[in-house]
């Protein structure tokens, strides 16, 4: 198969429009709650493993400091959060076998929460891409 940019552009316009159509209250409260985070000086957690890392890298690496981030990475559950070493193996395999898969949310925020406690303000984002 191949590609070029006018396929690339009408695939990821078409997200975009679906996205838009669909979900456009999510992404309103979604941006609500890191703009409340904000003007309440607290911090935007971003979490994602595999290929979801990279917008939590996105959110937390690109604002040069200027906005108050702080992205929890996979590896961070094993070296700060007694995660067992094996977890990243099955994780970037393909085959997770935590009984909520590797980018749930709830399971990694109890853990995360030892090290990097919730403040008041803070929000956090997490975000998987499963199929992509």
């Amino acid at each position: 198969m191949t590609v070029n940019a006018d396929d690339y552009l009408a695939v990821v316009t078409e997200t975009i429009g679906r996205v838009s159509a669909n979900q456009r209250e999510a992404v309103h409260r979604a941006a609500d709650l890191i703009a409340d985070a904000l003007r309440a000086d607290g911090v935007v957690h971003a979490f994602g493993t595999g290929h979801s890392e990279a917008l939590a890298m996105e959110i937390a690496g690109r604002a040069g400091g200027l906005v108050p981030t702080n992205r929890i990475a996979l590896r961070d559950l094993v070296l700060l959060g007694g995660a067992p070493a094996d977890v990243l193996g099955r994780c970037w395999s393909g085959t997770p076998r935590w009984p909520t898969g590797c980018t749930s949310w709830p399971r990694s925020a109890r853990r995360t929460s030892s090290w990097s406690p919730p403040t008041p303000g803070s929000t956090a984002l997490s975000s998987s891409s499963p199929g992509w």
